[in-house]
């Protein structure tokens, strides 16, 4: 079986407003840098040289720009690493697995960063969305 292909976007930084503590809501953006990968299968179109490819590295860099320009408020780089996953396999039907790494680099002194990792196949980001959707239902239904 021939292994997948993996295009990556290493260390994409976003200045943006995140976070749960009201110091990090109120003050300004901060560094939040992006490490992206998408798995599609080994096809042989994907490694030829065509002016048109099927898939483009851009994917991944819009869907991390269109979670970080997103209106909602972002507390949480969880939810927003959710976010990228999701718009990258709504955007691409070839793509069957996304890790998505996140990191603020600016929140604690002598740290380097804090960070999170997702990593989903398309079947259990369909299966977590539905679950995050069914609680977001409950949610709206004890107001």
């Amino acid at each position: 079986m021939t292994q997948p292909l993996k295009f990556e976007v290493l260390q994409y930084s976003k200045r943006i407003v995140i976070g749960c503590a009201p110091d990090e809501q109120a003050g300004p953006p901060q560094e939040v840098v992006f490490d992206v990968i998408a798995e599609l299968p080994c096809q042989p179109r994907l490694l030829m040289d065509v002016w048109d490819p099927d898939f483009d590295y851009c994917l991944l860099t819009d869907a991390v720009d269109d979670a970080c320009a997103a209106p909602q408020v972002k507390i949480l780089q969880e939810a927003l690493a959710f976010d990228v996953v999701s718009r990258i396999f709504q955007k691409s039907n070839l793509v069957e697995r996304v890790m998505v790494g996140t990191q603020k680099t600016e929140r604690y002194k002598d740290t380097r960063s804090i960070g999170f990792k997702l990593e989903l196949t398309r079947v259990e980001w369909q299966q977590l969305r539905a679950d995050i959707d069914a609680e977001l239902a409950k949610g709206s239904n004890k107001s």
